[in-house]
C-alpha cells in the first residue's frame, strides 16, 4: 500500500474527525480505488498499524470519482454521513470495460439504509454512454431510495453505438421515472434533474414532452411537473431540467433561451466574447438580478465581419447608456482565467486586440463599485489604456482592491514581450492607486522587470541559450535578488494600500534562500512564504 492510499485509508478511518470533506481522486490510477478493499479480517484488527473502519464524524462528502466501485467501499466506512455529492467521468465500475461486469456485480441488490441510514441528500453527475450504465444507475438509485433530496445530472454526446437503445428513447416523464427515479419512492421531496444529449436534429414534440410531466401522476403527486426543455442549435445540444434548476454557468444563449436560466440564486455567470455581448448587456436586469460576479472569455479568432459587428455594438452602447442598469454593481470582473503560468509572449498587436480592448473598457466602465479585477494578461490591460482610454470612464478602476495579472517571462519572448513587466507598477499606481492585494502569475522567475538584453531575432537561437547558461551563475543569482529588491521596493512605495503580494511561479532552487534574506533584510516588519513556485509577502 503506497503513501496516498495510506492517507485514504486515513481519512475513512477513526483517525479522521473531519465533518465535511471534497476530495478529487479522478486522475487516480486503478489501484488507488482498491485501497477501501480491505479484507474482513482487517476490518476486527485493533492493532496500532491497522486503521478501524469507520469515520464517524464524516457528515457531508463531495467526490469525483473515475470508478464507481470506490463509492460502494466507501458507504461501508461513513455510517453518519447526510450529505453525499458524487461527480463520476462515466458509470464505469473497474478499469476494464464491459458489460457484464457492471450487470453481475449489482446483483444481490442491496439497500443502503443499513450502511449509511441518516443520509438525506445525494447528488450524481455524470456521463452515461449505454444501456448497461442506465442499468447500474438504476441499481444505485434504489440502493438509496429513503433519501429526501435527490439531484441527478447526465450527460451524453453524439449516439452512435448499437447499446445505446435507452437513449434513442424520447426524454419525457415516462423516461425519468424509468431510469431517474428508485423504483420505490418512500421519503423523496425535492427531485431536481438536469439531462444534456447531443444530437443534430430537434425534436417535433417538444410540446408533448413537457405536458408529460403535467399529466403524469408519480409527478403531479409530488409537484414536480414544472420541467423545461431547449435546443442549443450553435452546439446541437437538447437540454431538459427541472425549472428552478440552476445548472447553467455560460450564457451565449442566455437571452434566446432565458427559461433555461434561473438566475436568481446564482452569483456568478461565464460569458464567451462574441455577438450576444449586446442582448447580454441590455437584458442584464431582467435575466441576472444577483448576479455580482462576471467572467468573459475572449475569443482570440474572429473573422472580419463579426468585427465590424462588434464595432457597431460598441457604439451601439455607448450610444444607448445603458450603464444605468444592475450591471453597474457588478463587483468582480475576470477577463479569462488564469490558473496557469503558461503565459506565452505576446506578439504583434492586431485590430482584434484593439477590439478587445474597446470592448473591455466599456464592460469595466459600466461598474461603480468593481472590487477585483482579474486580466489574464497584463499587455491586455496596456491596450485598453493605449488604445481604448477614451472609451474607460475616469476613475472607473478606483475602486479596486483586488487585481490580477498574467506576466509573460522576462527571459524567453521576443524583445517587447519580456519588458512588458516595467510597466505594472506605474499602471497600477496611476488607476488602481488603492490595491490593497495583487496576485501574478509567472511562467517562470519572480521579479517582473526583465534584464535580459535585447536579441537580434536572427541569432534568437544561439543567443538565448548562451542567456540560459549565464541564468545559472551567481553573477546572475545576485543580479536577479537586485532586480526583485528594486521590483519590490517600487511597489510598497507606490502602493500606500498594498497589504499582500502573491506571485506563482518558477524559481530556481538557488535563488530561494537569497531571495529570502533580502526581504528580510528589506522588510523586516513583514511576513514572507517563498517556495520554488510561490512567493508570498505580507506587508
Amino acid at each position: 500500500m503506497n503513501m496516498f492510499q495510506q492517507f485514504l485509508c486515513q481519512i475513512f478511518s477513526n483517525q479522521c474527525q473531519l465533518t465535511y470533506l471534497e476530495l478529487d481522486i479522478n486522475q487516480a490510477y486503478y489501484n488507488i480505488y482498491q485501497c477501501l478493499k480491505l479484507p474482513s479480517h482487517s476490518r476486527l484488527n485493533t492493532n496500532s498499524h491497522e486503521f478501524q473502519f469507520y469515520c464517524i464524524t464524516l457528515r457531508c462528502l463531495k467526490i469525483h470519482l473515475k470508478y464507481t466501485c470506490f463509492l460502494e467501499d466507501l458507504v461501508e466506512r461513513t455510517p453518519n454521513l447526510e450529505q453525499l455529492s458524487v461527480h463520476f467521468q462515466q458509470l464505469q465500475r473497474h478499469s476494464e470495460r464491459s458489460d457484464s461486469n457492471i450487470q453481475d456485480s449489482i446483483l444481490p441488490n442491496k439497500n443502503w439504509f443499513n450502511k449509511i441510514p441518516k443520509l438525506e441528500c445525494f447528488t450524481m453527475k455524470s456521463f452515461v454512454n449505454d444501456d448497461s450504465e442506465f442499468i447500474y444507475l438504476k441499481w444505485l438509485l434504489n440502493n438509496i431510495n429513503y433519501v429526501k433530496k435527490l439531484e441527478i445530472y447526465l450527460y451524453k454526446n453524439e449516439i452512435s453505438k448499437t447499446d445505446q437503445t435507452i437513449w434513442k428513447s424520447i426524454i419525457d416523464a415516462n423516461f425519468i421515472r424509468q431510469y431517474c427515479l428508485p423504483d420505490e419512492i418512500i421519503n423523496l421531496k425535492y427531485f431536481y434533474f438536469y439531462i444534456r444529449l447531443k444530437h443534430q436534429l430537434l425534436l417535433n414534440n417538444i410540446e408533448k414532452i413537457i405536458n408529460s410531466f403535467k399529466t403524469d401522476p408519480v409527478f403531479i403527486l409530488h409537484q414536480w411537473t414544472d420541467v423545461k426543455y431547449f435546443y442549443d442549435e450553435y452546439r446541437s445540444y437538447h437540454h431538459i431540467f427541472s425549472s428552478n434548476f440552476n445548472k447553467f454557468q455560460f450564457s451565449d444563449f442566455l437571452m434566446n433561451h432565458a427559461s433555461v436560466y434561473d438566475w436568481l440564486g446564482n452569483r456568478h455567470i461565464g460569458l464567451h466574447l462574441n455577438l450576444s455581448i449586446h442582448s447580454f448587456l441590455e437584458q442584464f436586469d431582467k435575466q441576472c438580478p444577483s448576479i455580482t460576479s462576471i467572467t468573459i472569455y475572449p475569443k482570440h479568432y474572429i473573422d472580419e465581419s463579426i468585427m465590424e459587428t462588434l464595432l457597431t455594438i460598441i457604439f451601439e452602447m455607448k450610444q444607448r447608456n445603458l450603464n444605468n442598469n444592475q450591471f453597474r454593481y457588478i463587483t468582480k470582473l475576470r477577463f479569462g482565467n488564469n490558473y496557469s503560468r503558461i503565459i506565452q509572449p505576446f506578439g504583434k498587436l492586431t485590430d482584434q486586440d484593439k477590439i478587445h480592448a474597446k470592448i473591455y473598457s466599456y464592460i469595466i466602465s459600466m461598474t461603480v463599485q468593481l472590487k477585483y479585477l482579474l486580466i489574464e494578461r497584463l499587455e491586455w490591460f496596456l491596450y485598453i489604456i493605449q488604445y481604448a482610454f477614451d472609451d474607460l470612464r475616469m476613475n472607473a478602476l478606483s475602486t479596486v482592491r483586488h487585481i490580477e495579472f498574467g506576466i509573460s517571462s522576462c527571459h524567453f519572448g521576443n524583445n517587447e514581450s519580456i519588458h512588458i513587466g516595467k510597466h505594472l507598477v506605474p499602471l497600477l499606481s496611476t488607476f488602481m492607486p488603492h490595491v490593497q492585494t495583487l496576485r501574478l502569475w509567472r511562467p517562470d522567475d519572480f521579479p517582473w522587470t526583465s534584464i535580459r538584453p535585447n536579441f537580434r531575432p536572427i541569432q534568437y537561437g544561439f543567443s538565448i541559450r548562451q542567456w540560459q547558461r549565464y541564468l545559472r551563475t551567481l553573477e546572475s543569482i545576485t543580479e536577479h535578488v537586485n532586480v526583485f529588491e528594486c521590483d519590490l521596493c517600487q511597489l510598497v512605495e507606490q502602493l500606500k494600500q498594498l497589504v499582500y503580494l502573491d506571485i506563482y511561479g518558477s524559481t530556481a532552487s538557488e535563488k530561494v534562500e537569497p531571495y529570502r534574506l533580502m526581504v528580510q533584510n528589506r522588510f523586516p516588519n513583514s511576513r514572507i512564504d517563498i517556495q520554488i513556485s510561490r512567493f508570498r509577502l505580507w506587508m
